[in-house]
């Protein structure tokens, strides 16, 4: 089955709000899930492929039954659009990425927020979990690449800086790399770990000079200054 979220046909008309799950063999419909009351931009199936997650513009991620075509919780609490989510391996828990400037981390059985992800500068528009269920990775119109601890959900750091919005992310089957796209036009692959010196090398590569306190602080670099 594939799953498919449904916006306007067309600039002037309304918003469905439904999912629709097709047959991945022959693209019949096999069911409609509605409740959005808004545009729905990304959708995720459980690792076990019996649930879906679905984020929205109405500010809300709505957690789905697909084999009983229900709605199983409603996940409430950003304060602007809901532009990814995604799933914890154990199906646990989901992390979803918001128009507010954070992440935020969701009990799947209760629909309770765990804890919101904080530090971005600007609308975070993706989010991954790693395979290894350990850590999950942000994406940003302040162009950064973030990795945050999935236990204490504590930044570990930056770990990339694009040159204009990051707007997805991607891990590698062994959680050591993050694949990233962004509005620069560029594709990048970052290790998962902070590397200071390779961000300062790849921000000097561009201005040919020693960087300035300020120009540090916009590369997401620690201060040179002792």
């Amino acid at each position: 089955m594939r799953a498919v979220p449904r916006g306007p046909t067309d600039r002037h008309r309304g918003h469905d709000g439904a999912v629709r799950v097709l047959s991945a063999d022959t693209g019949t419909e096999l069911v409609t899930l509605t409740g959005h009351q808004d545009w729905v931009g990304r959708i995720a199936w459980s690792p076990g492929g019996r649930m879906l997650a679905s984020s929205s513009d109405d500010r809300t991620c709505r957690l789905w039954d697909v084999a009983e075509g229900r709605q199983l919780t409603v996940l409430r609490g950003h304060d602007n659009y809901v532009d990814d989510v995604a799933w914890a391996p154990d199906e646990l828990r989901v992390a979803t990425a918001s128009g507010d400037w954070t992440a935020a981390v969701w009990d799947v059985a209760t629909g309770r927020r765990i804890d919101t992800l904080k530090g971005h500068e600007g609308r975070v528009r993706a989010v991954a979990w790693s395979p290894d269920g350990r850590h999950i990775a942000t994406g940003s119109d302040d162009r950064t690449v973030r990795v945050w601890s999935a236990a204490t959900f504590e930044e570990v750091g930056v770990v990339g800086v694009h040159q204009d919005k990051v707007t997805s992310v991607a891990w590698s089957r062994d959680s050591a790399r993050l694949l990233t796209a962004s509005f620069d036009g560029t594709a990048r692959v970052w290790a998962a770990e902070p590397d200071f010196d390779r961000l300062e090398a790849h921000a000097r590569g561009r201005v040919f000079r020693t960087l300035d306190e300020e120009e540090r602080r916009q590369h997401m670099l620690p201060s040179a200054t002792p």
